[in-house]
């Protein structure tokens, strides 16, 4: 896409310059090409190692590539630099909960992100905490909020919560 020769041409002519590292990592991103968006991540915080987004965008990468001890290790710096970035505490919540089956970890990082930025699938995440911790009718309500934010409910998870 023209948006990553644009972004390519800039770094070839200011490669010091952080910006268009991050731009197209965040492509590469959105495009499934992780190892690149890594680099480009690695490349991005070298130049300017207090911008969260840097972290981010690298935990994302590697949270996609299964890398997940490095993943919340990336989310927490960026928490630490920017404690209301919402997209990094629901990855960190999903590696807890996923990965390290750390399910009240993972339950205070979707309350965080919840009461940032109510979102559907952050809604769906939490409710997978509670079903997982045995509070059914919390799971439920959650279920119930995320639906009307437009989140698709796998029906087997519905049959799980409602049997």
């Amino acid at each position: 896409p023209r948006s990553l020769e644009d972004c390519d041409l800039a770094i070839s002519r200011e490669p010091n310059f952080a910006k268009p590292y991050q731009t197209r990592a965040l492509l590469f991103l959105w495009q499934n090409r992780f190892p690149e968006a890594l680099a480009d991540a690695n490349t991005y915080i070298r130049l300017k190692p207090d911008s969260y987004l840097g972290y981010s965008i690298r935990g994302i990468a590697y949270y996609r590539l299964n890398r997940p001890k490095e993943a919340v290790d990336d989310f927490t710096a960026s928490l630490r630099l920017n404690p209301e970035d919402d997209v990094s505490l629901n990855y960190r919540g999903s590696a807890l909960f996923n990965t390290f089956q750390k399910y009240d970890e993972a339950l205070a990082d979707f309350n965080r992100a919840i009461s940032i930025k109510p979102q559907g699938n952050y809604y769906l995440n939490r409710s997978h905490c509670h079903y997982m911790l045995g509070d059914l009718a919390r799971a439920r309500s959650d279920v119930d909020s995320a639906s009307l934010l437009g989140e698709m409910i796998p029906e087997e998870y519905r049959k799980m919560l409602n049997p």
